[in-house]
């Protein structure tokens, strides 16, 4: 059976909670917008502003509790006949750290010896809050018709971000780095491990051109199209990107600047835009028909459609085995060659060989690579939904829509990223489609409208 316990956390006392860490009392969020209307057909606006993030980039369902909580097994001695230990009797002697345990060096060993012990915790004191610098330009026209154009600039600028990936103070630093026993040049040989949780040491930047043409919903139509042109660097992983890779957050933690690289959500070209168009036939549109058989056959039809194009995310490639001798996060390869495939090349080729593997080698012994955070750009992505509505009047006030919907009625795969871990027997290859593409979905269904 296995048994786990937890104490009472330290920072509960008399009552009243401490804070995990001291708070960032010199935050200033200033905000400033202007609007300029220049003529009739003319507006002009722009705006900054600085907006402080969380402490942490998510909530924190993992509690540092070393010295406070621990995991055992214990083991009948006859294969279950007889239990292990009995609550009525305690817990097994040494199985729950005492007062007395609890000291500065708990779960130490000596150096030299194995150690069994991984310390994390939240860095305590100093501890900065993220930010974020955002401003925009925007130049509106208005045109005959009911369309409006608009184009703009808008930049993110981000500082002491919390990583989602903890950051390791153990690693081996790199003027030690050789053959031998690895663990007694760690800076604590003492422990497994030494991380820091969500530190506060992510930095990002993002500039973006918007083109938006908006038709205002009359005659029957609406349209929306947006067109975005943009560039995206940081220096660690984000939840959930796009792109990236899988443990490519840190390679030397003693060297943050080759962390620096295009964002795994970084997205050079997107447009995405809809179209609703009611068919100007039938009962109360431009075209009356005047009798009820033909208003029920040809009226109170209704297109819709929206639409999304970009191109893929950036990737970077990771050594499947590390060998720095180290204990580094990950270990990038080196690059020895250009990963740029001719485009004029079949879809299954493209499966099997997205980018030309043997531009990367990998590195020396005892060394690092020197492949960047990113190395290129994964498979773009379309996705096209269709619609077809049509309105039957049953009352004044009372309307029965049938309503064909259809999701990638183009039916076209997306694909995922490549598999990038060299040295792995699928290395380059694309496994699996994007998430949520789904091959081509029909389904019908009746709205009523009172």
């Amino acid at each position: 059976m296995s048994y786990e316990s937890i104490a009472a956390p330290s920072t509960v006392r008399k009552g009243r909670h401490r804070p995990t860490d001291s708070a960032d009392e010199a935050n200033f969020a200033p905000r400033l917008g202007f609007a300029w209307r220049v003529t009739d057909q003319w507006v002009i606006r722009g705006g900054g502003a600085v907006v402080y993030m969380g402490q942490y980039d998510q909530a924190v369902p993992i509690n540092a509790t070393i010295g406070f909580s621990t995991r055992g097994n214990f083991v009948s001695p006859d294969n279950g006949l007889t239990p292990a230990f009995r609550l009525r009797d305690g817990m097994p002697t040494g199985s729950i750290p005492t007062g007395k345990d609890l000291t500065p060096g708990f779960g130490a060993v000596a150096v030299g010896q194995s150690p069994f012990t991984s310390v994390e915790y939240f860095a305590p004191t100093g501890r900065a809050t993220g930010y974020m610098m955002t401003y925009n330009f925007n130049v509106q026209r208005q045109l005959p018709g009911q369309w409006l154009v608009e184009v703009g600039y808008l930049s993110t600028l981000g500082h002491k971000l919390p990583i989602p990936a903890a950051l390791t103070l153990n690693q081996v630093r790199p003027e030690l780095m050789g053959a031998g026993n690895a663990q007694v040049k760690r800076p604590f040989p003492q422990f497994t491990d030494v991380t820091q949780l969500s530190p506060p040491l992510g930095n990002s930047n993002y500039h973006g051109m918007n083109v938006k043409v908006d038709k205002r919903y009359t005659r029957g139509l609406h349209v929306q199209s947006n067109y975005t042109w943009a560039k995206g660097i940081d220096d660690a992983e984000s939840r959930a990107e796009l792109g990236g890779g899988a443990g490519n957050a840190y390679s030397n933690v003693y060297n943050r600047r080759a962390d620096r690289g295009l964002s795994g959500n970084s997205v050079s070209h997107r447009w995405i835009g809809s179209v609703l168009y009611e068919l100007p036939v039938g009962k109360g549109r431009a075209v009356s028909l005047e009798k009820a058989a033909a208003d029920l056959v040809f009226g109170g039809w209704t297109v819709g459609y929206i639409g999304e194009l970009r191109t893929g995310a950036p990737w970077g490639v990771i050594e499947q085995t590390n060998r720095t001798n180290a204990f580094s996060p990950s270990n990038r390869p080196d690059v020895v060659g250009d990963a740029k495939i001719g485009a004029s090349r079949s879809r299954a080729e493209q499966v099997q060989a997205w980018f030309n593997t043997a531009a990367f080698a990998q590195p020396a012994l005892y060394a690092f690579g020197n492949g960047g955070r990113t190395s290129g750009f994964g498979p773009g992505a379309v996705v096209m939904d269709l619609s077809v509505l049509k309105d039957f009047r049953i009352r004044e006030r009372t309307t029965l829509q049938f309503r064909a919907e259809t999701m990638n009625f183009i039916n076209k795969p997306n694909f995922s990223l490549t598999n990038l871990n060299r040295g792995n027997a699928s290395f380059g290859r694309i496994t699996a489609l994007a998430a949520g593409n789904e091959a081509r979905i029909i389904q019908f269904g009746l709205h009523l409208k009172f």
